[in-house]
């Protein structure tokens, strides 16, 4: 546990360290915002939505250092848009215990500017409450001839015949890991992860797929901080095959779960990250409704794919009177680049090399 005091004297050496940091300005800038935006405070017992937090006026549970307690930053309504580099620039950012940070899901919709939290300090991110993105993402499907959004999104179950599940969705072509902060914005749409498919019903649906995981971006000059506190981007999981009823209402396939998303977090001096204090899993897929009649098309869906990683394909209808289980979504990523301690299980952490400016 890291001391108010020795948080303090640290706090100091950020700013006296940017001096000494080999980077111009301009990069410091880019990757570490501007700190326009001031030392934002996420309080004790309110669950906040990063989208109004910079957008709106009013926003209960957010003290600002500029604008003061229950305001957001004030920004305007469609201002908030990370893909086109519309972060939230802070000189420190802190999550109280009990507290929560959230975003909306980017849905069926597909909007890119939801479903992520983005944030730049000059400072600190010190984080004691909780992250929440799970099913942030791409959504899953709720029809069989539609398939789970995003990328990696599984494909409709449509398709298939004789009870076989659809496969699985597919790996993103690359990972962050690989990409510069620039060409991050340009393959924004890779951040989320996809949704699953809908399991099948004779020629009606089944099981919804789960929504993918969401995405937290985090790029700090100071430290960063989760060792008392949680991070979720999971995939959700995917809905069970209808029970109710006879014949086709009552033997239906699981859905396919949803993808993780994406956790990164870019550090200059150092992060504690905790262990097993961020995950990024999959969502499993949803079981199956068990035994109905002899049609034979009641495959399971699909899970949804992100980077690394194909979903599982969905469960084989297991003869002509019971359905087949949704296949499970593909896990997320989770990066790290800069110095820290501490480490994860789900998944493993893997260290970014490559997001510097260009």
């Amino acid at each position: 546990m890291k001391s108010s005091y020795c948080t303090t004297i640290f706090i100091v050496l950020v700013f006296t360290s940017f001096f000494s940091s080999g980077l111009t300005p301009e990069e410091i800038g880019e990757l570490y915002g501007n700190g326009e935006d001031g030392t934002i405070t996420i309080k004790s017992g309110y669950t906040v939505d990063i989208k109004a937090l910079y957008e709106n006026d009013t926003v209960q549970g957010v003290e600002s250092s500029l604008r003061g307690l229950n305001k957001g930053l004030n920004h305007g309504a469609g201002m908030y848009n990370p893909g086109e580099g519309s972060w939230v620039n802070a000189v420190h950012f802190f999550i109280e215990p009990g507290a929560v940070l959230t975003a909306p899901p980017v849905g069926k919709a597909g909007n890119l500017t939801n479903g992520v939290i983005a944030i730049k300090c000059r400072g600190n991110f010190i984080n004691n409450g909780t992250i929440n993105l799970d099913g942030k993402g791409y959504a899953g499907s709720d029809t069989w001839y539609e398939p789970g959004r995003g990328p990696g999104g599984a494909p409709r179950t449509r398709d298939t015949r004789y009870g076989y599940g659809t496969r699985g969705g597919t790996a993103y072509p690359f990972s962050l890991k690989t990409l510069s902060y620039q060409d991050m914005l340009a393959n924004w749409h890779y951040i989320y992860g996809s949704g699953g498919a809908c399991g099948q019903d004779g020629k009606r649906s089944g099981g919804s797929g789960g929504a993918g995981g969401g995405a937290l971006l985090i790029q700090a000059f100071g430290i960063f901080d989760t060792e008392n506190g949680q991070i979720f981007a999971n995939g959700m999981v995917g809905d069970y095959g209808d029970t109710t009823g006879d014949k086709d209402e009552g033997c239906s396939g699981g859905g396919g779960g949803g993808a993780g998303g994406t956790v990164s977090i870019q550090v200059y001096h150092y992060a504690y990250l905790g262990i097993n204090r961020i995950t990024a899993l999959y969502g499993a897929g949803g079981e199956d409704s068990g035994r109905g009649h002899g049609d034979p098309n009641h495959g399971g869906g699909g899970g949804g794919g992100a980077n690394f990683y194909n979903g599982s394909a969905g469960g084989k209808q297991h003869d002509k009177y019971f359905s087949g289980s949704g296949g499970a979504g593909s896990v997320g990523r989770i990066h790290i680049k800069g110095s820290f301690s501490g480490n994860t299980t789900y998944p493993p952490l893997l260290e970014l090399t490559e997001m510097t400016p260009e």
